[in-house]
């Protein structure tokens, strides 16, 4: 099912992907045989990447002995893993920095998940067991699932974000897979599988912030990456805060670093170091990225503004708010956001006063370096460059910008005085729209800005046309996977129904035939049920199901199916559980039925359960034959005297029984 409706998200074509260069580098870098030639062959097609790398590797955090000046000395230095993940960040990032989903702060969002991604990568350094860049990559990528949503379906994920305004992160999952049919977990997991990222990584991605704990995922490396993901999610949150959080938020925060504190093992000193450097790494991967760092409490000031308030009881485990944008109010564009470029623009005060007056927002850049930063950092819609630039042309900043997938939306004119009048068309080829030649008007100038300013309108009606459309399109798609789900869903419990569990034991059947690993299934029947309806009505037989579905969910690892038959009989479906271990899983089962008593109006008892547990065998050749034999354990179980677990059949039953 998530399979399926995956699929029609990634068939809108608005799914958050690395495009261009980002996406070259990621496919050359996960083959085993990749080189750093062939990565530096990419980087050199793109300028802009190209800059941001040499100047991150030349920066403090990086450091090294003397100046790299170009593409190949800079990826010698960062490595393979790094320039992916510079690459693979800058190209993700580049092109998402906007959206229509009035409630998500798109530039909030890359703030924190850059503070998470720069906090995982010195975890992992204090951890050990987690490569850096891995670390820093997948620390980047967690919440990208949170900017899919919000890409895909901008106007219901605003009602989304409103109604889990102030929500707990598994709250906000659950309200998304009520409005979408899946969670912002499962989707960024989904994507990472779909650009054919580690498995583990993707394993973690679908885990981190669920509030369960990272010992509950099956593999090694996921566990110790989880571990890593969930410190650097409690330090990226302080790290990100406010400066005036109030002395409640601090009191949180607060708690969340004394955890991550002591799971290090660090002392105060060492503690306080870390901090600094992750604030330092955050700030220089920002420069890297064009992301701006935000100003950061001190540890000091957070501990003493936490005491502002009294103690408050540490909040439990599961209180993780959510990485929610607040509510953003954009201001109506009056005019075009433009960038001056070159000494003489920049010291035109009369044409900047001109275009001010008139509505537009105008930034001035002496040289093309400082320019092409202008520009990447503001988006404008248009950009007037001098022919002459110091250390350079006009025409060599309009070829860089048109190199980049930012850079070609930009409406370039470049400004040149009469003798290069029989050169100008070599500032078409280069990628200028338009040319001016001085003495320029700034009558003129402000009239050509209002014609483009109009065209911008235009286009965004047209992208509000196009929206609207879209959104009938996306409501349409929603109440679909709905549809779908609830053919899945049993009403009364919210658990998988028994269409659901023969086609995913199905496809578990294949794939353990196929080399997939071990299959077991277990058959729960509850004890005694009809009495419960008999002696107390059919309202608490339901509250009795709800309540007995919702424990054995609970119970089982990530990865399993539990699904309701029918009546009082549930199947768990457990692949990669050897017959030994899906016994333990169904001892838990029971143990969890055990430790609760179930109140409803005049009911009130602990429910026990009988259970059947069967492994795949060569003997088995359908899942009919699977199902029947731990259905007849079950019955071996209640005639044994139920609330028990049966794993095999007589006469090893009979004899452990005597």
């Amino acid at each position: 099912m998530l399979e399926q409706q995956f699929e029609e998200l990634r068939l809108t074509g608005r799914l958050p992907s690395p495009t261009g260069v980002g996406l070259r580098i990621l496919q050359i870098t996960q083959s085993d045989d990749a080189s750093l030639e062939d990565v530096v062959q990419v980087l050199l097609t793109d300028p802009t990447l190209t800059g941001r790398l040499i100047r991150f590797a030349n920066s403090g955090e990086i450091g090294g002995r003397g100046q790299v000046t170009t593409a190949q000395a800079a990826a010698m230095r960062l490595g393979l893993q790094t320039v992916r993940s510079i690459a693979l960040g800058f190209s993700l990032v580049a092109g998402h920095r906007s959206g229509r989903c009035s409630t998500f702060d798109h530039d909030g969002f890359w703030v924190h998940s850059l503070a998470v991604a720069a906090a995982a990568q010195l975890v992992a350094e204090l951890r050990g067991g987690v490569p850096h860049a891995d670390a820093f990559t997948c620390g980047l990528l967690q919440g990208v699932g949170r900017l899919a949503l919000a890409s895909i379906h901008p106007v219901a994920y605003e009602g989304v974000l409103e109604r889990a305004r102030g929500q707990t992160s598994q709250e906000l999952a659950q309200i998304e897979a009520d409005s979408f049919g899946l969670n912002h977990r499962e989707l960024a997991a989904a994507m990472l599988a779909d650009w054919r990222l580690p498995a583990h990584w993707i394993e973690v991605v679908g885990h981190v912030g669920s509030g369960a704990s990272p010992e509950e995922l099956q593999e090694r490396r996921a566990v110790a990456l989880a571990s890593v993901l969930q410190d650097a999610r409690d330090l990226a949150r302080a790290l990100t805060a406010d400066v005036d959080a109030t002395p409640a938020e601090c009191q949180r925060m607060q708690a969340r670093l004394q955890r991550v504190q002591q799971g290090l093992g660090l002392d105060d000193s060492r503690f306080a170091d870390l901090w600094g450097r992750v604030a330092a790494s955050w700030s220089s991967w920002g420069e890297a990225m064009g992301v701006r760092a935000k100003p950061v409490l001190g540890l000091a000031d957070v501990a003493q503004r936490a005491q502002a308030q009294g103690v408050e009881s540490e909040p439990r485990e599961d209180q993780v708010e959510p990485e929610q944008a607040p509510l953003v109010q954009r201001p109506h564009a009056t005019g075009l956001r433009l960038v001056l470029v070159g000494d003489l623009l920049g010291r035109d005060a009369t044409l900047q006063a001109a275009l001010a007056a008139d509505g537009h927002a105008v930034v001035a850049a002496r040289d093309g370096r400082e320019g092409l930063r202008a520009a990447l950092e503001t988006s404008p819609q248009m950009l007037l460059c001098d022919w002459d630039l110091p250390g350079g042309t006009g025409l060599q900043l309009a070829r860089t910008l048109r190199q980049s997938e930012a850079g070609r939306q930009i409406q370039v004119v470049v400004v040149a005085d009469r003798r290069k009048e029989p050169k100008l068309i070599e500032a078409f080829e280069a990628g200028a729209d338009e040319y001016l030649l001085r003495p320029i008007d700034a009558r003129l100038v402000v009239a050509r800005a209002r014609a483009a300013f109009r065209v911008v309108q235009l286009n965004e009606r047209i992208q509000d046309l196009v929206a609207e459309r879209e959104a009938r399109i996306g409501q349409l798609a929603i109440a679909t996977r709905k549809l779908q789900i609830a053919t899945v869903t049993d009403a009364l419990t919210g658990l998988h129904n028994r269409r659901y569990a023969v086609d995913r034991l199905q496809k578990s059947f294949e794939i353990s035939r196929n080399g997939g690993g071990p299959l077991s299934v277990l058959c729960i029947d509850l004890d005694r049920f009809k009495s419960v309806n008999d002696e107390h009505g059919h309202d608490a037989g339901d509250a009795v199901l709800q309540a007995c579905a919702k424990a054995l969910a609970g119970a089982l690892r990530k990865g399993d199916a539990l699904c309701r038959m029918g009546g009082e009989e549930f199947l768990a479906i457990c692949p990669g559980a050897d017959l030994a271990a899906a016994t333990e899983i169904g001892e838990r089962l029971r143990g969890v039925l055990h430790a609760s008593v179930i109140r409803f109006e005049s009911f009130e008892r602990v429910m026990t359960a009988s259970i059947g547990v069967a492994q795949l065998q060569a003997a088995h050749g359908t899942i009919d034959e699977l199902l029947k034999c731990a259905d007849r354990r079950v019955y071996l179980a209640k005639e044994a005297g139920r609330d028990r677990v049966v794993a095999s059949d007589p006469p090893t039953l009979l004899r452990a029984a005597g």
